[in-house]
C-alpha cells in the first residue's frame, strides 16, 4: 500500500529529471555539433527514444494498474478483481522491465562505440 504512492512520486519527479539530464549530457558530449550518424550517436539516440517510450508506457500502464490495485485493496474488493489487477500489473511490469533492458543495452553499446 505504501509502494505505489512512492512509485507515482518517483515517476513524476525523478524520471523526467533523469531524461532531461540525459539530453543535456548528449548535447554536452557532442559539443553542440550537428548530429553525425555514427555508432555512438545512433546508440545514444536509440537509448533516448527507448527511455522516453519506457517512461510513457509506465505512465500509461503501470501507474493506472497500481492505482487500481491500491483502490481495490483499500475498498476490500473481490478476489477476482484483485487477481485481475495483479495480473495486469504483472504483465505491465514484465513489459516495462524488457523496455528498461533494451534501453540499458543501447546505452552500454554507446560506451563501446
Amino acid at each position: 500500500m505504501r509502494f505505489f504512492p512512492k512509485m507515482d512520486r518517483f515517476l513524476t519527479l525523478v524520471v523526467p529529471m533523469l531524461l532531461a539530464s540525459g539530453a543535456v549530457l548528449f548535447v554536452a558530449m557532442s559539443w553542440g555539433k550537428p548530429v553525425v550518424l555514427d555508432a555512438w550517436s545512433l546508440s545514444v539516440a536509440a537509448g533516448g527514444v527507448l527511455g522516453l517510450g519506457t517512461y510513457a508506457f509506465a505512465l500509461m500502464a503501470l501507474v493506472p494498474a497500481g492505482r487500481r490495485l491500491t483502490a481495490l485493496v483499500q475498498s476490500g474488493g473481490s478476489n477476482d478483481g484483485l487477481a485481475g489487477a495483479q495480473m495486469a500489473l504483472g504483465r505491465a511490469s514484465v513489459i516495462e522491465f524488457a523496455l528498461m533492458l533494451l534501453t540499458l543495452t543501447a546505452m552500454v553499446a554507446a560506451g563501446f562505440a
